[in-house]
């Protein structure tokens, strides 16, 4: 295995890790939104800062996945 498809393994990996997160996110931002609990809307904040966070690592992840050249491609030509 080359380096590039390495690269593009460990990318593809993260985007994963990314959507996993992000799932994770919604679910603690359901729960933080529970009016009957005493901490609703505690964390508020926080999950704002969660969500632009990994909207950030996700916007970079496909962007690298944009750039490192795909080693099946350049088989082709």
């Amino acid at each position: 295995m080359d380096h590039n498809r390495m690269k593009i393994e460990v990318l593809l990996e993260l985007k994963a890790l990314a959507k996993s997160m992000h799932q994770k996110r919604r679910i603690l931002d359901a729960i933080d939104r529970d009016a009957d609990s005493s901490g609703a809307y505690d964390l508020h904040d926080q999950i704002q800062t969660l969500f632009e966070g990994i909207e950030s690592i996700r916007t970079c992840i496909n962007r690298s996945l944009k750039i490192v050249p795909d080693s099946t491609e350049m088989d082709e030509e």
